[in-house]
């Protein structure tokens, strides 16, 4: 599909479709009980936007929209924390629910060596639906088309929300006020350094000691003490008192760790597969991954 099919019929398919990813990510979503989703976003690119892309990539007026525009169909899940979206990135949602493009997927997380435009922090997975699903009736005229799924924290949201003017698409043919576009530039580094990352590190730690609260409560609430006096046999109360150890007296917990480096400013690891190393600003998913990623 070029432009011109696009704005011809071809916007409102790709509208369709970002709707079809949503709603099957909804779905997905509800029935895992630790994922909180504050919000979906979904949208398909405008016309305007896809012909500023396609002027930029000096590509061809009659050119595929697909070979230069990833996004064109796109969708954003706002989760509460850091934890919420590690724990989306260990699920199987994406894998059982798309086929994920990880040559074009990027993780992106800032070093605090860039300027404020890199502090934009989002998982971003390219998709296709899967053979299976596009076998349906009210999906084939889906097949073959691209999804963008960002995946943020309500904190990276906003950050990004009020970047996104300012900074990706800054005013260029007013001819002047580049030293103050500069100096917001510098103020939206700052918040995301000094504040919004302590802060997410912190609605972790918050969310973390609640957790282990309930656990605890949950165990009080199954009388597990008046369990362990009952016990003719003192070897039958192994396990419940090794599980009060473990929910009262944790060595650490998963959040401690981030949270005493808060004021590291960019996360070492990938939340989605921790044993990869990240490197400034963004890596293809791909040439982290290599050949397992697509296991």
């Amino acid at each position: 599909m070029n432009l011109a099919e696009y704005e011809n019929g071809g916007h409102a398919l790709y509208a369709d479709f970002a709707e079809a990813v949503a709603a099957i990510l909804q779905a997905a979503i509800a029935e895992q009980d630790d994922l909180r989703l504050q919000n979906i976003q979904r949208r398909a690119k405008s016309a305007v936007s896809l012909r500023a892309k396609l002027a930029k990539a000096a590509a061809a007026a009659d050119a595929a929209i697909g070979d230069f525009a990833k996004d064109v169909s796109g969708c954003r899940l706002i989760f509460y924390t850091n934890g919420d979206v590690s724990r989306f990135g260990h699920s199987r949602i994406l894998r059982e629910n798309f086929a994920v493009d990880y040559e074009r997927s990027k993780i992106h997380y800032p070093d605090s060596k860039e300027d404020g435009a890199e502090f934009f922090i989002s998982e971003n997975w390219v998709v296709t639906l899967s053979d299976a699903r596009c076998a349906l009736p009210e999906y084939r005229r889906f097949a073959g088309l691209r999804c963008e799924i960002q995946v943020q924290t309500i904190l990276d949201h906003a950050w990004a929300e009020m970047a996104h003017d300012t900074i990706y698409k800054p005013m260029t043919d007013v001819g002047f006020g580049g030293a103050k576009v500069e100096a917001m530039r510098k103020r939206l580094r700052k918040v995301m350094q000094e504040f919004l990352q302590p802060a997410g590190y912190a609605f972790d730690k918050i969310a973390s000691d609640y957790a282990l609260l309930r656990d605890g409560k949950a165990i009080f609430d199954a009388d597990a003490l008046g369990a362990i006096r009952a016990c003719a046999d003192r070897t039958a109360s192994t396990t419940p008192s090794r599980s009060s150890r473990t929910t009262f007296c944790p060595i650490t917990t998963t959040i401690s760790r981030p949270l005493l480096k808060s004021s590291t400013p960019y996360r070492t690891r990938s939340p989605a597969h921790p044993r990869c190393p990240m490197s400034r600003t963004w890596r293809s998913v791909a040439s982290i991954l290599g050949p397992k990623a697509r296991q």
